[in-house]
């Protein structure tokens, strides 16, 4: 199936990219070779308590560290689950269950009574929809759990104010550029009244889920 306006895997698939080369720049700033990464204690003792059976046991993750690209690929993989993945799918909670029709987190009957009552669209909303308390609680809580973060992927820089300065700077470079995209497209979008995707604009992304 061709998807050309896929915008959740087309921005997502720059987004990875984007992070896998900051991973790799960034390994390469802490480790000369692979025999440094195998010989890092710190690093294998990571290793250890995340996948030990009497630790975090983590299926699918390195049991050991034993080269550049590997630590970097695995890193790429949690930069990209914990800021990325999670805004892609976290923040367009509220837009989608705000408005109870489109997926009511309750209902006050069953499908069967609403065969009885023949479908009716009017009884659907009248007697099995959530009332308007109910309702406003849903709301109140998708749209807690979708506030912007005070700490987004583009606000880093004291983190790698030494050590990955380089690789963070030619990221938020790669982030630049993601963005002048996406704000070109949402233009557009105003201009044919399309609905906007900027839930992957780089200034919306969290550092980490933070919610």
């Amino acid at each position: 199936v061709k998807l050309d306006n896929y915008r959740y895997r087309n921005d997502g698939k720059e987004l990875w990219e984007a992070y896998g080369i900051f991973a790799t720049q960034y390994v390469d700033e802490c480790y000369q070779n692979d025999t440094e990464v195998r010989g890092d204690a710190v690093l294998q003792l990571w290793a250890h308590e995340t996948t030990a059976e009497d630790r975090a046991f983590i299926s699918g993750f390195p049991k050991r560290f034993e080269s550049k690209p590997q630590l970097a690929r695995t890193l790429q993989t949690l930069f990209w689950i914990c800021s990325g993945f999670h805004a892609a799918v976290n923040f367009p909670q509220y837009d989608y269950y705000a408005y109870q029709g489109n997926k009511p987190l309750g209902m006050r009957k069953s499908f069967e009574q609403w065969k009885s009552a023949k479908g009716s669209e009017r009884w659907m909303f009248e007697e099995a929809m959530p009332n308007l308390e109910s309702a406003q609680k849903a709301a109140t809580t998708v749209q807690l759990l979708t506030l912007p973060s005070k700490n987004t992927i583009m606000d880093l820089d004291n983190n790698f104010s030494v050590r990955g300065k380089s690789a963070y700077g030619t990221f938020k470079k790669n982030m630049n550029r993601i963005a002048n995209h996406i704000e070109l497209r949402t233009k557009e979008d105003e201009r044919t009244g399309e609905p906007k995707y900027e839930y992957l604009k780089p200034e919306n992304i969290p550092a980490s889920i933070d919610i």
